[in-house]
Order: structure tokens, then C-alpha cells, then sequence
């Protein structure tokens, strides 16, 4: 998936998130019961696109910045929240001793920002990570 859609600015959803299902198995295997993961994302929505990868990054970032255990289980969902907005969700168990380089959320921002075609938007609440992505009509 990586090398097919490098050389793309911009990615189907359906194809990034099944890209995403296959990294969240991965993971799953891993960490066992310590991870859930729900997309609630169908219909029209699944046509629009998004930078490559975006996906990826933010649940990468879930998983570096997040102990995630029996006791302290990762919680991810991935829904629309708004007509041409993606949410991507996360419980927060930070990490105490993660130095962050924060390369993910300024590598997305700079391909929207390529891209001319919005900007995503961080909100960290004491209990949740979201950050909330545009979705791109063709």
C-alpha cells in the first residue's frame, strides 16, 4: 500500500482504510485485548479521499504516545463527524517517559496545507486525543 500510494496526493478512503484494517490486525496480534479499534464510516463517505498514509500516522501516534494494557485498554475509533470531516479518537494513557518528536501530526498538516484543501484540527481533552481530518471530494 505504501509503494502504490506514494506517488498519489491523494488516497480513496475505502482504500486507506482497508489498508488500515490489515496495520490494526497487525497490532492486534501484538497487544491482544489491550487495543480496540472501530471504524463507523460507510456509504458516500467512503468515496472521498484524503492524503496517503493519514490514517496510518494518526493511529501509529495512538499507539507510540499510549501505555495500552488489560489495565489501561487503547481505545481508537474512526467515524464522520461532519459532512467532509473525519474524526479519528483515542483514549488517552500517556506515556510519562516519551520524548515526541510530533513528526506525524506536522507531516499531515503540511501535505493539507500542499494540498490546499484544509487544515486538520487537533482537540486533546483530559480523557481523548481527536483530530479531526478533511475529506476531499474528487
Amino acid at each position: 500500500y505504501v509503494l502504490q500510494s506514494k506517488n498519489h496526493d491523494l488516497i480513496g478512503l475505502k482504500e486507506e482504510i482497508e489498508c488500515i484494517e490489515s496495520f490494526i490486525f497487525l497490532h492486534k496480534v501484538r497487544m491482544g485485548n489491550a487495543l480496540n479499534f472501530d471504524i463507523q464510516v460507510s456509504g458516500d463517505t467512503l468515496t472521498m479521499k484524503l492524503p496517503p498514509l493519514t490514517l496510518q500516522i494518526l493511529i501509529e501516534n495512538a499507539i507510540k504516545h499510549n501505555v495500552a494494557n488489560e489495565e489501561h485498554v487503547l481505545n481508537i475509533t474512526i467515524c464522520k463527524c461532519e459532512e467532509f470531516k473525519l474524526e479519528v479518537k483515542n483514549n488517552l494513557n500517556p506515556k510519562l517517559d516519551l520524548n515526541s518528536t510530533h513528526t506525524g501530526l506536522s507531516n499531515i498538516r503540511s501535505r493539507y496545507a500542499l494540498l490546499k484543501k484544509g487544515e486538520i484540527e487537533v482537540i486533546r481533552t483530559p480523557d481523548e486525543f481527536i483530530v479531526l481530518v478533511p475529506l476531499i471530494e474528487d
